[in-house]
């Protein structure tokens, strides 16, 4: 028969090299959410950039770009919206 604090001595043995390891799993599962929210938002800025850049091409001007901005009309639906009917 084994008292509590020989059991308990054990049981905390037994729980270190687990918690240790799951340890290591969530600071390596930090570390890919972050490079994968950090890599999402460098394309959405990439392709902002390009999508202002062809808009200012095609003639956009500053108050359509600034509404792309607050929301109001995508970049993306600017040209098809001029250009389709109804």
């Amino acid at each position: 028969m084994q008292s509590t604090e020989e059991y308990l001595s054990m049981m905390t043995r037994a729980i270190y090299p687990a918690s240790a390891i799951i340890g290591v799993v969530i600071g390596v599962s930090l570390v890919i959410g972050f490079l994968v929210i950090f890599q999402s938002m460098y394309t959405a800025v990439m392709e902002r950039t390009r999508e202002i850049g062809i808009l200012k091409s095609m003639g956009a001007s500053k108050l359509t770009l600034s509404m792309s901005f607050s929301g109001r009309p995508s970049c993306s639906r600017w040209p098809a919206s001029r250009s389709a009917s109804p």
